[in-house]
């Protein structure tokens, strides 16, 4: 059974972990869709994800931009998932 959305645990997602989930959401989303679907499909599966979990989605949204971002740029994990994205959709 999956434990219940805890709001305060998003300083400690590991970004390997977060990266990795939106690599096979990604993944999902090339097959057979146009990138217009593949966009409004993504965007609706996360507000509806938030919704789920009582999170607000600007909040959800801004704390995933800065767990994708340090000092330097953009984290490598998420790098890479640009990188795959480039190639595969």
């Amino acid at each position: 059974m999956w434990k219940p959305f805890n709001p305060d645990v998003h300083a400690s997602i590991p970004p390997v972990a977060a990266a990795s989930s939106a690599m096979v959401v990604i993944d999902a989303l090339q097959r057979g869709f146009h990138p217009e679907v593949q966009a409004h499909g993504i965007a609706a599966a996360f507000i509806l994800l938030a919704e789920r979990f009582g999170a607000d989605p600007a909040d959800l949204f801004a704390k995933t931009t800065n767990l994708m971002n340090h000092a330097e740029g953009r984290r490598p994990e998420f790098a890479a998932v640009a990188q795959y994205m480039e190639k595969e959709l």
